[in-house]
């Protein structure tokens, strides 16, 4: 309830940037909601903050991860396949930390050739990483393996991916196994 003002003292802050200073007693809960106020009125954005945060949005994350297990149980079936509740809880959550680590990239990518390394011309990519926080990138050898399990949960999705790596190939057929794009 303390926070409950919060609210009404963002939809105050200047349009540019704002601190916001709050000292809390632990345990507590806050709730960032990040709206973008272009067009809308400060009825439309506290509505909007009032749907993205506290009750509402517990609410709706356990919709999501209700239809989320349901989805999987349904697909995989692991249970009714003998693994155990503990080995089904750990496969959800590789599948979820697969699907969490598919990113689109874009930027130019350094290749090594026989002049040195030259830097190619921006190009995206959407891809599945190995890792969002070691390799923030796409493997081409990864992606194969990837898309074993994506494909199984949304086929459009795979598609979507190995469309964007083949959009990589070169006229020689050849496709750069590392894609470091960015800077």
């Amino acid at each position: 309830e303390r926070l409950a003002n919060l609210t009404a003292d963002l939809l105050t802050l200047s349009r540019v940037e704002q601190d916001v200073q709050r000292i809390l007693e632990v345990p507590f809960r806050m709730d960032v909601v990040f709206v973008m106020r272009e067009s809308r009125t400060d009825e439309e954005v506290a509505h909007l903050i009032e749907q993205l945060s506290g009750g509402n949005l517990d609410q709706k994350l356990e919709q999501r991860r209700k239809a989320f297990d349901d989805r999987f149980n349904n697909l995989f079936g692991l249970q009714l396949l003998g693994y155990s509740r503990e080995d089904s809880n750990f496969a959800r959550s590789a599948l979820a930390n697969t699907l969490g680590g598919i990113g689109y990239f874009y930027g130019g990518t350094p290749v090594q050739g026989s002049g040195g390394t030259e830097l190619r011309d921006p190009i995206a990519l959407f891809t599945s990483t190995p890792s969002r926080a070691l390799f923030p990138r796409g493997f081409l050898w990864d992606e194969g393996f990837h898309q074993l399990l994506i494909q199984k949960w949304d086929a459009d999705l795979s598609r979507a991916c190995l469309v964007s790596w083949f959009r990589q190939m070169e006229p020689s057929g050849w496709i750069p196994r590392e894609q470091v794009l960015g800077s």
